[in-house]
């Protein structure tokens, strides 16, 4: 009998012994399922407020932009309604013996064709093109209005971005005799300003740095282009601007177009003149070279590698054209 009571005390040793362990393990088992939850769980909410901080970082980078953005086009610029932007067009002569004018490549070489009449400047698209991204980030791709400027336009409560300078657009041109026919042409820091073209300036412009009284003229291996922000005197306030991109040549155009998303930023200010004035490389028949640098502003911060210092003096020989 004594025996068989050592049989069940051993049986429940053993047994207790066999449901602590399976206890253990069952302890075990649910420590690590409840670790492997909260890291899973920790690493949601980390992630989440990664998310929520990035978000908040995104939202504020864009008011920064938007701030500066209307800083820069206008404080009535808030959609793509509050901008236009005008593109010279250019018209062929009439050609009374339908005689063709052009060539067009094509698989097999070259065929002449008669060609359109109207035709924009290749080169001043690609510089609207350029300013139409700035645009576009800004309004979520929204695209803003595109005019030719054989248009009648009411620039009144709009931004207006002229692509070219009065030689290339009419819209620039009804501008320039505005601002002189108001006096206002005579108290511009600077100013495109016509000449005759000849063999040293190869253009029928000149930029002029009416403060330190000394002009900038194209030559062989050169030439200047500027950008230029006026109020828009259409509707006298600072809700809206005028930006004039152009060059001497329509190479200076592009150039004008493509650094403008680089340094539109710079314009930020109140409602004064502000102007940068850049020289690049001419094509020579090698292509286009994207050395755009700028050399003068008024106005518009630069950085020190781009004070190159001024051009020549004005009271330098220089034709003007015949009244």
């Amino acid at each position: 009998m004594f025996h068989d009571f050592q049989v069940v005390i051993s049986f429940v040793v053993n047994t207790m012994d066999y449901l602590g362990g399976a206890f253990g393990e069952f302890t075990s088992a649910r420590s690590n399922i409840a670790g492997q939850i909260f890291s899973v769980v920790a690493t949601l909410v980390i992630a989440g407020l990664g998310y929520v901080i990035g978000i908040i970082k995104n939202n504020l980078k864009y008011r920064r932009d938007i701030k500066c953005f209307l800083m820069v086009f206008g404080r009535g610029v808030s959609s793509p309604e509050g901008v236009i932007m005008s593109l010279g067009k250019w018209k062929t002569i009439p050609n009374v013996n339908r005689s063709c004018r052009f060539t067009k490549v094509t698989r097999n070489g070259y065929e002449e064709h008669y060609g359109p009449d109207d035709m924009v400047n290749v080169y001043d698209m690609r510089a609207a093109f350029f300013i139409d991204n700035v645009f576009a980030k800004n309004f979520r791709r929204s695209p803003i209005k595109h005019a030719f400027d054989d248009e009648e336009i009411d620039f009144r409560e709009k931004t207006a971005i002229l692509i070219g300078s009065q030689l290339a657009n009419k819209h620039v041109n009804q501008l320039m005799e505005e601002l002189e026919r108001s006096k206002v042409i005579d108290r511009l820091p600077f100013s495109f300003e016509r000449i005759e073209e000849n063999s040293d300036s190869k253009a029928k412009l000149i930029i002029v740095n009416h403060i330190e009284n000394c002009v900038y003229e194209s030559s062989d291996d050169y030439e200047y282009g500027m950008i230029m922000r006026l109020q828009n005197i259409y509707c006298g306030n600072c809700a809206h601007y005028i930006f004039v991109v152009a060059g001497m040549h329509q190479e200076s155009t592009e150039e004008a177009g493509f650094i403008f998303p680089t340094v539109w930023e710079r314009f930020a200010g109140d409602g004064k003149f502000k102007a940068i004035v850049f020289k690049m490389e001419r094509e020579n028949g090698q292509g286009r070279k994207k050395s755009g640098r700028i050399v003068d502003s008024y106005d518009v911060p630069r950085a020190p590698h781009e004070r190159e210092g001024i051009g020549r003096s004005l009271s330098a020989a220089v034709t003007r054209p015949m009244d």
